[in-house]
């Protein structure tokens, strides 16, 4: 209807119309160069193009969406005054009628209503009809008959459906009528003594198509999936067995049914020819029955049925006749209404009407068939995906709607069926990261991209994307379906991870490839914004699997971020946050991991909330202990400094978030070795300290992990963090900045190295390491040979992990006869346990010397080279011996004296203890740190 035939309805639309906007808004106008009210008022109102713009009609389209945040927004918008509020109290109505909230809708519809400009803003049959409906399932029978008469109506034929389902109406000669109106044939009562139901409906006598015999009309192959259907069934196939085209084949797939289906659908086979039962020994899903039925048709043309619908009895015929008498089109749909058993349409959507195209009515020519294949293989929307790909092959014209408006069939609802349920329901078709919108998204680019649209019927690698609770078929499938929605999804950042595994960039190997073979099983991060090991201590499910293809498997990736874990302290909101930053998980927990549990001992003490990052949890057993130490704690991927590196500004984005949303008061990191965090704490205004634990003038190896030198490295530091925490004199010496610089000890609980001596033969003498050559490895080699030589009854007992130096040093036939290896403790109680004297040989500095402290906890007697920070430790010949470094005779001597005289080695033992409680204890640091910290917070906690 031209709406320039209604005087009143024109001038309110004249006076609303915005020509700019509407160009604006509708390219398509524009380029055809039309004046834009003339396109209006001929085309665009019939086609629900808005006249101007609308507050109430935007926000409608984020809400279904799946924004439900905008609610608050419509209902202070409905709370105003004007047409757009009117508008609004519209969408609000039909948003409470969808969630059954009918009592809330009817009251909005009455201000929509109220309102003439509102009405012509939206301009469809759905206010009417949901007025009606509300009405109806309020019990107001009498007011929703008389708003039936309302002379505002649009003319649509879902008006007379509306009548339909009133109680007196609800009727069949009701439901004939409107048959009749649209020239169709009427229908009749299975059982005369029942009441009028969908299994309940019959075709009296079944009516012939007009024209020659039927079996020379060409064959229709009607494919029918069932899954568990015993008390549908018999009403869909009695709905096609009552066809006026008679020349059928009805290919009926169990799909593994459970129930009494089969027999059902083999009994009624027996019965009429036309009927042939397939079997599936197990259950594939909706679309792999259709495809193995269509492998099977020999139709001319092919359509589909679900189990539980019934179809008028010239629904066939009418598609058939349709498609004969338009040679260009090559296929066709119908439509239908969704309704309950009791033939009740009160299934409320988005779409401004009841009467919808019934995609699952799809009837093609053989050749759609040869040209693209089947189905795919997904549990909802492959029907929508081949309607578009018969479009995308074959043109827009080449596919038509039988009697549009008209209902060739009433869709069963169910509360169990796809289409019902939360995850699949019919709304995620238009919602943002709705399960078929997804994939109705992936399912065009796909389409549009390529010219290869045959579809397999079970494929071993799936063209494109989909959601991976809706992808069925076979598991190498379903495995190349996780690839490609992996290469797709925002948490693989391929460039991301080229930069930081150069490895894989330098081996020339695809990222992802690298990735799901062999990154994920190495601990390596997807991206910036996941954490493997981080998901896999969150769902300990995932543990043995692929992180990043478990989160895609539930689904659940356009949801997730990288989530803040509740440690056990309580958080009190009136306390200053602070930001503790780890730099290092490693598999086992060493200095590194326990220097940093140290300082979150000391500070959970204090009157903060501590909120940790880590940069993995590779360490289970390590992060349970960071979670018994803190407030939050989250895991996120991010990597040390190096010269020339830039900033990972994902990194920073991250950091600076935690900042502001939980208001942290000061940024701490572990070691030197981060950057991202003291970027982010300067850019949120935020004081930072890095507590200095190493002394890169002694440390090459570090340097070069720095692609740095050491004063390059120091410079560094001042340039980018405040405040300095140094772990000895010898570490302040190299910062160079004493106004900014706190030595605060690492600390050790004497308490808990009341550790026996082994009280063997021999005096064990050992070093604990990391085995590496800078630690001393072959000083310690050689230390064991000349106690042999010298003929000192001591056994060298070599601590640590097996790396190629040990392998190679033990496997030498030349080996010291006294030298042991001893392989990795867990514990370092367990470490000194084997030990009467502990030794460290390091060829650096070391910065503090975390195995002497605890040997000295331990009561054992410390031999070591007097360099680096040890000297702070080892008192010579009070609670050891410092020999000059690499001096191996000097420390063999010093062996000698201790294996001679057992009394020495208890005095100096007890000693050692002694200085490491007073000096080193955890109370020492934690006193440290709760007059230190309110300088660096601006705070007065005490």
């Amino acid at each position: 209807m031209n709406v320039s035939t209604h005087t009143d309805c024109e001038q309110a639309l004249k006076r609303l119309f915005n020509p700019q906007w509407y160009l604006e808004h509708y390219p398509d106008v524009a380029a055809a160069g039309m004046d834009p009210w003339l396109h209006f008022i001929n085309h665009g109102f019939q086609e629900q193009r808005h006249p101007c713009p609308s507050a109430a009609l935007a926000l409608q389209d984020e809400l279904w969406r799946g924004h439900k945040h905008v609610l608050s927004k419509l209902q202070a918008l409905a709370g105003e005054d004007g047409a757009d509020a009117a508008v609004a109290a519209w969408v609000l109505a039909r948003w409470h009628a969808s969630n059954g909230q009918y009592a809330l809708a009817e009251p909005l519809l009455n201000i929509f209503f109220s309102n003439t400009t509102a009405r012509v803003l939206v301009s469809h049959a759905g206010p009417w009809l949901l007025m009606f409906s509300a009405l109806r399932m309020l019990g107001k029978m009498q007011e929703a008959k008389a708003w039936l008469d309302h002379p505002g109506w649009p003319q649509v034929p879902d008006h007379a459906l509306a009548r339909f389902m009133l109680p007196e109406h609800h009727t069949l000669p009701t439901l004939n009528a409107f048959y009749q109106a649209h020239g169709l044939c009427t229908v009749a009562l299975y059982n005369e003594h029942c009441s009028l139901e969908l299994d309940n409906l019959n075709a009296p006598a079944v009516p012939v198509a007009a024209g020659h015999w039927w079996q020379r009309k060409p064959l229709v192959s009607i494919i029918m999936p069932c899954h568990n259907a015993e008390t549908t069934i018999a009403t869909a196939l009695r709905s096609l067995q009552q066809q006026s085209w008679s020349n059928l084949e009805i290919l009926v797939v169990d799909d593994a049914s459970t129930d009494n289906s089969a027999n059902i659908v083999a009994e009624l086979a027996r019965q009429d020819p036309r009927i042939k039962l397939l079997k599936h020994h197990c259950n594939q899903g909706a679309y792999a029955a259709r495809n193995t039925a269509l492998a099977k048709t020999r139709g001319a043309f092919i359509t589909t049925h679900d189990c539980d619908d019934w179809s008028h009895p010239q629904k066939i015929e009418h598609q058939v006749t349709l498609l004969q008498n338009n040679k260009q089109l090559v296929a066709c749909t119908s439509h239908w209404v969704r309704c309950s058993s009791q033939l009740n349409i009160s299934v409320w959507r988005q779409e401004p009407v009841w009467v919808q195209r019934n995609v699952s009515s799809l009837m093609f020519r053989r050749r759609v068939h040869r040209k693209l294949g089947f189905w795919d293989r997904v549990s909802v929307n492959a029907d929508t995906e081949l309607y578009y790909r018969i479009i995308q092959a074959f043109g827009s014209a080449a596919i038509a709607e039988t009697l549009p408006g008209v209902p060739l069939a009433f869709g069963r609802v169910e509360a169990g069926s796809l289409t019902q349920q939360s995850r699949t329901h019919l709304s995620s078709y238009y919602q943002d990261n709705g399960l078929r919108n997804r994939y109705h998204q992936a399912a065009l680019a796909w389409q549009q991209s390529t010219r290869k649209l045959y579809m397999p019927a079970n494929p071993a690698q799936r063209p494109f994307p989909a959601p991976a609770p809706m992808c069925r078929g076979s598991a190498k499938a379903k495995e190349h379906n996780l690839t490609l929605l992996a290469r797709q999804c925002d948490l693989f950042n391929e460039e991301w991870y080229l930069r930081r595994y150069p490895d894989v960039a330098a081996a020339g190997m695809d990222p992802l490839q690298h990735y799901l073979r062999f990154g994920h099983l190495e601990g390596r991060d997807p991206g910036p914004d996941f954490s493997g090991s981080g998901y896999q201590f969150a769902v300990p499910e995932a543990r043995q699997q692929n992180p990043l293809l478990h989160l895609l498997s539930a689904d659940t990736v356009h949801q997730y971020s990288q989530p803040v874990l509740k440690g056990a302290l309580k958080w009190h909101s009136n306390r200053p946050v602070l930001l503790l930053c780890a730099h290092l998980v490693s598999d086992k927990t060493y200095g590194a991991e326990r220097s940093f549990l140290d300082v979150l001992s000391a500070c959970s003490q204090l009157p903060y909330n501590v909120l940790v990052t880590l940069p993995s949890a590779q360490n289970i057993e390590y992060v349970e202990q960071i979670k018994e130490r803190c407030q939050h704690f989250t895991i996120f991927p991010y990597h040390w400094w190096q010269a020339g590196r830039s900033a990972e500004q994902a990194t920073v984005a991250h950091f600076s978030r935690l900042i502001k949303q939980h208001h942290v008061a000061l940024v701490y990191c572990n070691t030197l070795t981060l950057l991202e965090p003291l970027l982010a704490a300067r850019e949120c205004s935020v004081p930072s300290v890095s507590h200095v634990r190493e002394l890169p003038e002694h440390d090459e190896a570090l340097c070069a992990d720095f692609n740095s030198n050491p004063e390059q490295i120091r410079q560094h530091l001042l340039e980018h963090c405040d405040t300095f925490i140094a772990n000895s004199r010898v570490v302040a010496r190299y910062l160079n900045a004493p106004e900014r610089v706190n030595v605060i000890g690492n600390v050790i609980e004497t308490q808990t190295f009341k550790v026996p001596l082994p009280n063997k033969r021999q005096l064990q003498v050992g070093m604990i390491s990391s085995n590496l050559p800078k630690k001393g490895l072959h000083d310690f080699v050689a230390l064991a040979a000349l106690l042999h030589e010298q003929g000192v009854p001591a056994t060298c007992v070599l601590i640590g992990p097996e790396n190629e130096h040990t392998r190679v040093l033990f496997g030498k036939e030349t080996s010291p006869v006294n030298l042991k290896f001893a392989g990795y403790s867990a514990s370092s109680q367990g470490a000194l346990a084997q030990l009467d004297v502990l030794v460290n040989l390091s060829h650096f500095q070391e910065s503090f010397g975390r195995t002497v402290l605890e040997a000295m906890a331990a009561s054992r007697p410390v031999v070591c080279y007097d360099w680096g920070a040890l000297p702070e430790l080892v008192i010579h010949e009070e609670n050891g011996f410092l020999a000059a470094k690499g001096d191996v005779h000097q420390v063999a001597e010093y062996v000698a004296k201790l294996a001679a005289n057992s009394a020495r080695r208890a005095a100096m033992g007890k000693a050692g203890h002694q200085r490491a409680g007073e000096c080193y204890s955890i109370q020492n640091m934690q006193q440290a740190f709760a007059a230190l910290l309110p300088e660096l917070t601006g705070s007065d906690n005490k």
